[in-house]
């Protein structure tokens, strides 16, 4: 399996205001995309992938087990047959 770029990268907190303060005002990460009702935010890191916070108000919140990877793969069916 050849891994040719990972893309996003999410995390889940329960203090969504104070890591979206911490990624923005401590680390200097460029904010893509924030929506405080849904407790939603995304982050562009330097090399350019994303990184996205979920709090407790957001919908996939119970559904993501972070950290959460998206990666991109050369090859999807060799993939496959190597996790399956």
């Amino acid at each position: 399996m050849k891994l040719t770029a990972k893309t996003t990268a999410g995390i889940r907190t329960s203090k969504f205001s104070n890591a979206v303060l911490f990624l923005t005002e401590i680390l200097d990460l460029e904010i893509t995309h924030h929506d405080k009702e849904k407790e939603f935010a995304q982050f562009k890191l330097p090399s350019g992938q994303i990184l996205e916070v979920f709090g407790t108000k957001n919908i996939w919140h119970p559904f993501t087990t972070p950290p959460d990877w998206e990666m991109i793969v050369a090859d999807i069916r060799y993939t496959k047959e190597k996790i399956s």
